[in-house]
């Protein structure tokens, strides 16, 4: 089973984090022997993951965390910039809902 967690980040959101295992298939199919797996963190409309973290990261206080997700990369999110740069010359950031 995975381990899982919680934290509010310093904006604060709420963030649920679960750790991925491999399995054994996928450790010798992607030769990831010595990758423990992956954190996922997911929020209201984002998930994020991170590849490389500490194999104690449930021990770790709500600073901590944050700063691993700040340190992951963004799957998904509603968020999205635009293309088109408005008249300051700025991108905008626009949200589906």
């Amino acid at each position: 089973m995975s381990q899982t967690g919680r934290f509010i980040d310093s904006f604060g959101f709420l963030w649920q984090v679960v750790e991925v295992a491999p399995t054994n298939a996928q450790r010798e199919a992607r030769a990831l022997a010595d990758v423990p797996g992956w954190l996922y963190f997911c929020s209201r409309g984002c998930t994020m993951v991170l590849r490389r973290y500490p194999a104690d990261w449930q021990r770790l206080d709500w600073h901590e965390l944050d700063a691993l997700r700040m340190r992951a990369e963004v799957l998904s999110s509603d968020i999205t910039r635009s293309p088109r740069a408005t008249p300051g010359g700025t991108a905008r950031i626009t949200a589906d809902v």
